[in-house]
């Protein structure tokens, strides 16, 4: 049998585990949809740059097509939309709760080279992609601007 006095840790294995257990719990509880109602959440999302264009994919499973909303201005994307909780039936207790329920909301910085009206997006096994073609070169935006006497 181990001697505690050479291995004081012997032993605290099964209490730090139920203490990881209950810390889990609570943040689970505490970040739960239920509790924080007006919460904007934010899908995962990842961004890819091409060439010829930029490929924004966002993981947001569950959310009917009808409530996403896309759009481009000032060179930002703007992905708005929500996913919808269902009621449970009265007997029911959560057990564990991850998913995120509410309105969800990205905005994403593009390059100059972002055309904004060239744009098309699909959704199919709960990904969003949104294609966004680039120009050949950024806009000349810059224009000179004349000095006159008053």
């Amino acid at each position: 049998m181990d001697d505690p006095k050479k291995n004081p840790w012997k032993g605290t294995s099964p209490v730090q585990e139920e203490m990881d257990q209950l810390f889990n719990q609570f943040r689970n509880l505490w970040a739960s949809p239920l509790l924080s109602v007006n919460r904007i959440w934010r899908p995962p999302t990842d961004v890819l740059e091409y060439s010829d264009k930029i490929i924004v994919r966002t993981e947001i499973a569950g959310v009917a097509k009808d409530k996403i909303s896309i759009r481009v201005k000032d060179n930002v994307l703007l992905i708005r939309g929500s996913r919808q909780k269902e009621l449970e039936a009265d007997d029911c207790v959560y057990r564990n709760m991850e998913l995120t329920y509410g309105r969800f909301e990205r905005n994403i910085l593009l390059p100059d080279t972002a055309d904004p009206d060239h744009v098309s997006a699909t959704y199919k096994d709960g990904f969003l992609e949104i294609a966004i073609h680039k120009h050949a070169s950024p806009p000349d935006i810059a224009r000179e601007i004349e000095i006159t006497d008053k």
